[in-house]
């Protein structure tokens, strides 16, 4: 969608942004390998935990903006807590009648609606790493369609449960950095460095005014990958031809999807190059891993709030896209990739 000029009115993420561009995070070893998490006492229900902790330091703010509808990303939603309950059953015949509702993945929008009092559609959309930013475009298609003015969207993913940090593992691209940083995306040593991270966003999309950030265009593509690419693997060409055909004109900073992998970073910055030349670049899941379908929406935030403290991330390492600065802060773009080619790009600005 071009021309959206959607208003950005609010966003709000744990990981804070302002910490993000701190570099402040919070690393653990579990299962032998890195993981980025959010200090909290509960594991139960995880992702639900997250985003009502969210939506509960924000509840005043979300109910003045009086949103109609609510849309959430998550990859993976309640997987953890579905696995600890299937083991439960497995050794002593047991299932919580709370199990169903509470592991169903669009619970996790129905239920947040329920917390804040909003009466309109409530659904979740799952599409592997790009959840987040289809949630955003399903919110901005909602608006655009004249059934909303003003939506609350988001994303959610708590994958740092020992089945999924072994399943990420076994596909042989998980970190073995002794130290920090664990995620090294275009490190010129070209090795793999992926690492989970958990993280709850949630924003406000209005086409009301009196918000300095608009959501200027989203486009989402899935590539027709070779026969030769993987299901896994950035396909280089459809990227550059995705970026060429949607946005020509480079941004004045770019924010990477790059998790780590060796093959994916690469193909990624070597198709924006190709489109856009050289332009300022960075990944976020440097500092806190790489937290799935939430991950295109914790580069939103990160990414506005750069542009409003004109706040720079530089990687503690060489990379072989460089270290170049912004010299201009008026628009950034935001890319997301996913298993079996999924591509979104989001670009923000600001409003005239």
């Amino acid at each position: 969608m071009r021309d959206i000029n959607l208003y950005l009115r609010a966003l709000w993420s744990i990981p804070l942004a302002e910490a993000i561009l701190r570099q402040d995070s919070h690393w653990e070893i579990r299962e032998g390998h890195p993981v980025c998490t959010i200090p909290t006492a509960s594991q139960d229900e995880r992702a639900w935990g997250l985003i009502r902790a969210l939506a509960e330091a924000h509840a005043e703010e979300i109910k003045q903006e009086a949103p109609q509808a609510v849309i959430i990303g998550t990859a993976r939603g309640e997987l953890g807590s579905l696995l600890r309950a299937y083991e439960r059953w497995k050794q002593e015949k047991y299932i919580s009648p709370h199990f169903s509702p509470d592991t169903t993945l669009g619970s996790l929008a129905s239920r947040l609606a329920r917390l804040l009092g909003i009466e309109g559609p409530a659904w979740v959309v799952s599409q592997a790493c790009i959840s987040g930013m289809l949630a955003l475009y399903q919110a901005a298609l909602l608006i655009k369609a004249g059934e909303a003015e003003t939506v609350l969207f988001g994303a959610v993913e708590a994958p740092v449960f020992p089945f999924m940090i072994e399943a990420m593992a076994a596909l042989r691209i998980y970190s073995r950095e002794s130290h920090f940083p664990y995620v090294q995306p275009g490190n010129l040593a070209r090795r793999n460095s992926f690492a989970l991270g958990e993280a709850a966003v949630l924003g406000i999309l209005s086409a009301r005014a009196d918000s300095p950030i608009w959501l200027k265009s989203l486009h989402v593509r899935t590539a027709s990958c070779s026969k030769n690419t993987s299901f896994t693997a950035v396909d280089q060409i459809a990227l550059k031809n995705f970026i060429a055909a949607c946005e020509s004109s480079p941004p004045d900073m770019v924010w990477l999807h790059a998790p780590g992998t060796r093959q994916g970073d690469e193909a990624e910055y070597e198709a924006i190059r190709a489109v856009w030349g050289e332009v300022p670049a960075v990944s976020v899941k440097i500092w806190v891993g790489h937290s799935l379908g939430a991950a295109p929406l914790v580069s939103l935030a990160t990414a506005v709030q750069a542009m409003r403290s004109r706040s720079w991330l530089a990687p503690p390492y060489p990379t072989y896209w460089g270290n170049l600065r912004p010299t201009s802060w008026n628009d950034a773009a935001i890319l997301a990739l996913g298993y079996g080619g999924a591509m979104g790009i989001a670009r923000i600005c600001y409003a005239p």
